[in-house]
């Protein structure tokens, strides 16, 4: 998915887009944990002031998803704030 593209898009009565996502179990979240730290910034540089982020997998996260992604994953949203 185009992220920025759908950031950028609205309601049909012109409010902004809630975006559920946008983690990749498949890519980023299988990937080295600084990736995984980049992947939610970078989410959240596209969607600031234009969309609500709610941040979810984009399927199932499976046993060979490494657990400290999913730890960094969750721990570099806490930490982050929309200031």
């Amino acid at each position: 998915m185009d992220l920025a593209w759908i950031a950028d898009k609205h309601t049909r009565y012109g409010a902004p887009l809630i975006i559920f996502g946008p983690m990749s179990v498949t890519t980023t979240l299988r990937g080295k944990p600084e990736d995984v730290r980049a992947d939610v910034y970078r989410a959240m540089q596209i969607c600031r002031g234009k969309a609500s982020l709610v941040f979810f997998t984009s399927n199932t996260i499976l046993p060979d998803v490494p657990l400290e992604n999913i730890k960094i994953f969750w721990q570099t949203v806490l930490e982050s704030s929309w200031d």
